[in-house]
């Protein structure tokens, strides 16, 4: 008698056999939850060097999602950029789309925490009234990651062309880091000034990394740019 054949593996490796996006997707919000809580823990440990006491707080907490949401954003791109250079293998430049998805969903979570759980340091309207500049920007970068979010999928591709596709995502997305830094900087230069000239506490503050990291992702692209062969064009993206 010929034996049934049972399917092998079990649930969970079906499901994502089934949905080969899956996995990206998982790896994606597993790798931004392992960034969030290690920021967290980097600025627990940086606010008890300085007042001597241990705080576990929303607003420490919110930081986190920040700062993981400005490392996603830079390594999607980064990932774009290595793939020019073949510096990366193909199933890791995948990565590119959903960590920058992930990095957005991020962003929002912490422009939400900031103005609607966290009203006592930022009340609304009156902080934005007061931090315009900062805002606007917050704001703008927001929305171009919301773009970028909105045609990452088939539908848009087949819609603009691949070519205008590509070129889309690579001006919004380099577009939005510049802003970000700005945003950052304007936020906390008075912050990193202190601790360049003090070193108190001796942990900086994670946006300063953050901020050279993204200036980083911004030279990557400029040296693919000056790699392109004059025939393809001279636009950076």
């Amino acid at each position: 008698m010929r034996r049934s054949q049972m399917p092998s593996g079990n649930g969970s490796e079906r499901t994502i056999a089934k949905h080969p996006t899956l996995r990206f997707w998982l790896g994606s919000i597993h790798f931004a939850a392992d960034a969030v809580l290690v920021a967290f823990v980097y600025f627990i440990v940086r606010d008890f060097l300085k007042d001597g006491s241990w705080k576990i707080t929303l607003y420490l907490f919110n930081k986190a999602v920040a700062n993981a949401a400005f490392l996603l954003v830079g390594l999607s791109l980064l990932l774009a950029s290595l793939g020019r250079f073949r510096r990366i293998s193909p199933d890791r430049i995948v990565y590119k789309k959903y960590f920058g998805v992930a990095g957005f969903g991020l962003a929002t979570l912490h422009a939400l925490t900031s103005h609607l759980a966290l009203r006592a340091k930022f009340p609304w309207p009156a902080w934005m009234r007061q931090n315009w500049e900062t805002a606007l920007l917050g704001f703008a970068a927001i929305t171009l990651f919301a773009a970028m979010a909105a045609v990452s999928n088939r539908r848009a591709v087949d819609l603009l062309g691949g070519k205008a596709w590509r070129r889309f995502l690579s001006a919004a997305g380099y577009l939005g880091v510049l802003i970000v830094i700005v945003h950052a900087s304007w936020l906390k230069l008075p912050s990193w000034l202190n601790w360049v000239k003090t070193f108190d506490p001796w942990l900086p503050s994670l946006s300063l990394p953050m901020v050279l990291f993204s200036l980083a992702v911004l030279a990557a692209r400029l040296a693919v740019f000056a790699a392109r062969p004059k025939k393809q064009g001279r636009s950076p993206f």
